[in-house]
């Protein structure tokens, strides 16, 4: 049962409390430098390969040098093994339930399941039972592909309006603007479909007592279809590290005019949009991250730590944001006696800092993110900062 008691504040959070977090900032702009500098690095390094295919002229295949694993086959082309994301998304425009291919692929099931997996997607795909998405009925995606040290790997399987924007020019727009107002990177993650960077300013603040806190901004984008190309703002708090991601400044959704004949043969589109998308990013940072929005992000932190939340209305965020995992360490930190890596009282604020105290345990990087974004939408904003 949710209890939710009232803090009351404890010498945790003295002013010692606050002069310490502080000392702490250093550190964190000294091993951000490093994991950005890895993000860009894997950016210019992995650039995906596009091909087009036709649903009738593809094949999949057990991975015989992977045991549970799928490859995909395009008509008279290499067999390719499909990366899980990738995988699923060939499953879903097949109408393949994302329960049904978990059990086919579990180790339990791996005489038969991967077997069976393959030829129940080669007939979808031949008989024309695939399609690109809900709004598109074609049967030509884009598989876009990482040549990897010993094989080429399929991370992407999208539909043929799928938007490619070449992530070098963009994570360089944002590292410009950064460097261009002050801001220093903070955190990166590279991960196998997805890239993020976050930079902040290097100023201390405390919209409330106790509170020390950094702000900046956070860019997420992905070559795979795992996400829209964003930036979105970013509040560190400097006790405990926990990180929100709030207010969208920019989502780019991957969709633009359908694909066809050569990819190759859209180079110059994909260079305008690239350049043009790059110039929104820069632009986006420099005017956005200043004080007067900063204010607005700090009012939003002191209206979610004046607000007493109810029981009820908890229950029913948890419920629709989180995992049962999730929600129940949530309730377990927030329920806590903790006063150092949460804010004291019965408050919107306090939640907010539960979830992202949990992102910060939770080992997935991309969940970590998700959860980083479900702390922010606890914090009250207008609808543009």
């Amino acid at each position: 049962m949710l209890t939710l008691p009232s803090r009351t504040s404890s010498s945790a959070t003295s002013n010692h409390f606050a002069s310490v977090a502080r000392d702490k900032l250093g550190a964190l702009i000294e091993r951000g430098r490093t994991r950005a500098a890895a993000v860009l690095d894997h950016v210019e390094r992995n650039q995906p390969r596009d091909l087009l295919v036709t649903a009738g002229e593809l094949a999949f295949e057990p991975d015989e040098a992977h045991p549970g694993e799928i490859v995909i086959v395009p008509d008279q082309g290499m067999a390719m093994p499909l990366h899980r994301f990738a995988l699923g998304q060939v499953a879903s425009k097949a109408g393949l339930p994302h329960a049904y291919l978990g059990r086919l692929l579990d180790p339990e099931h791996r005489k038969f399941g991967p077997e069976l997996l393959a030829h129940n997607l080669t007939r979808l795909y031949r008989e024309g039972r695939a399609v690109a998405d809900e709004d598109d009925a074609s049967d030509t995606f884009l598989m876009r592909s990482l040549q990897l040290p010993q094989r080429r790997e399929v991370r992407g399987f999208v539909s043929s309006r799928f938007r490619r924007l070449d992530s070098r020019p963009i994570v360089g727009a944002f590292a410009n603007a950064c460097q261009q107002i002050g801001a220093v990177p903070i955190e990166g993650y590279a991960l196998d479909t997805k890239i993020a960077i976050k930079a902040i300013l290097a100023k201390v603040y405390e919209p409330v007592p106790n509170e020390v806190m950094v702000f900046g901004m956070a860019l997420e984008n992905s070559d795979y279809g795992n996400g829209a190309l964003q930036v979105s703002f970013f509040a560190l708090r400097l006790a405990c590290t926990n990180g929100l991601l709030m207010e969208k400044s920019l989502r780019k959704v991957h969709l633009g005019a359908r694909l066809s004949g050569d990819v190759a043969w859209s180079a110059r589109t994909l260079a305008a949009e690239t350049e043009a998308t790059a110039g929104a990013v820069h632009d986006l940072v420099t005017r956005r991250l200043n004080d007067r929005n900063i204010a607005v992000l700090q009012d939003g932190i002191r209206r979610a730590n004046d607000e007493r939340i109810e029981p009820a209305k908890v229950q029913d965020f948890l419920k629709k944001h989180l995992l049962k995992g999730e929600a129940e360490a949530v309730v377990a930190a927030f329920n806590s006696a903790d006063v150092e890596n949460m804010p004291a009282g019965q408050t919107r604020w306090r939640l907010a800092q539960a979830v992202s105290w949990i992102a910060g345990k939770t080992e997935d990087e991309e969940r970590r993110l998700d959860l980083m974004r479900v702390a922010g939408n606890l914090v009250p904003l207008p609808e543009a900062a």
